[in-house]
């Protein structure tokens, strides 16, 4: 999961470069495989991911570089992402995971990264502002190029899908987003984080 309880003093820089190595340490199985995903925080640095098995190395690199999964946030929205988890914790997973319990696992990062396309998952009004992550997948992904599709989530959508009570494919099947574009891009990308998120009863 994200780490839980993180410290007093937390910045991104420590919660990408310290907590989550420790986290996938604790959380991923050594025979779980490779994988490599690139960080850009727009506004701030950009860091490349180089799972391992158990093991997670954290690279800072002058710009993104080429990976099969790339991620794309502005530094201020990731900053408010980590002010809510060391506070409120509104926008922290509270459920527990199924079968992989870590976002960093290979086996979690190499299943969206099969899929091929650029997605826009917006949060809308949170804080005053909307919250935006970018996710490229595919050999030749690219943060620069057009979403094929575009998700729009409201804070009491989203909170249901973090209390793990509806499945991001199920978000979308349901009409708990809003969604321009391709959907079925979106659903491949939904039904990719499936094995995170708890069993449906």
């Amino acid at each position: 999961m994200i780490p839980r309880n993180l410290p007093a003093g937390t910045t991104l820089r420590s919660f990408i470069e310290e907590l989550l190595p420790a986290d996938h340490a604790a959380n991923v199985p050594r025979d779980a495989g490779d994988a490599r995903v690139c960080v850009q925080l727009r506004g701030g640095p950009s860091f490349a991911l180089v799972a391992s098995g158990d093991r997670l190395t954290v690279t800072e690199t002058p710009r993104v570089e080429a990976a099969p999964l790339l991620l794309g946030v502005d530094e201020a929205t990731a900053q408010l992402f980590l002010d809510d988890w060391m506070g409120p914790k509104r926008l922290a997973p509270s459920f527990e995971p199924r079968v992989i319990a870590s976002i960093t696992d290979p086996r979690l990062i190499r299943r969206v990264a099969a899929i091929k396309g650029v997605i826009s998952l917006t949060l809308e009004e949170f804080e005053g502002r909307d919250a935006t992550l970018l996710v490229a997948a595919g050999p030749d992904a690219s943060l620069y190029d057009d979403p094929e599709a575009s998700i729009r989530i409201r804070l009491p959508a989203f909170q249901q899908i973090l209390a793990g009570k509806i499945g991001p494919d199920e978000a979308i099947a349901d009409g708990h987003v809003t969604l321009k574009g391709k959907k079925l891009v979106a659903m491949q990308f939904a039904l990719a984080l499936v094995p995170y998120f708890p069993p449906r009863e």
